[in-house]
């Protein structure tokens, strides 16, 4: 900077006081759009807080609905099986009738029965 011109020594200095000058204006706009700032995220943080519990609330009551929807298959199904249950012990029974009734007379009074195809 020595060998610079004078004025032109001079005009750098005007310009950096200039700016020194601006800098507690320049900080205060700065400090209010800070605030500004913070005062959206804030606001922000609180519109997702009650965003995300709605959607919490929607997921825990589908929950609900599928476990009453899992318990209702469920019963359904334990209501068919115990139907299938008793059909199949009621067809034993019938194919159990009609073999007696197909059986020999000497043949009925035996537990086991064998029925043998003829080639």
């Amino acid at each position: 900077m020595a060998q610079m011109p004078l004025l032109e020594r001079v005009a750098r200095l005007e310009f950096r006081v200039t700016a020194l000058e601006r800098l507690p204006d320049d900080i205060a706009e700065l400090g209010a759009r800070m605030t500004a700032a913070e005062s959206q995220i804030l606001e922000l943080r609180q519109e997702m807080h009650v965003g995300f519990l709605a959607v919490s609330t929607r997921f825990d009551e589908q929950g609900q609905r599928m476990l009453a929807l899992h318990k209702e298959v469920m019963a359904t199904i334990d209501e068919k099986w115990r139907h299938t249950l008793v059909m199949h012990e009621d067809l034993v029974d019938r194919i159990k009738t009609i073999g007696e009734h197909l059986a020999p007379a000497g043949a009925r009074g035996s537990s086991r029965k064998t029925v043998r195809r003829q080639r």
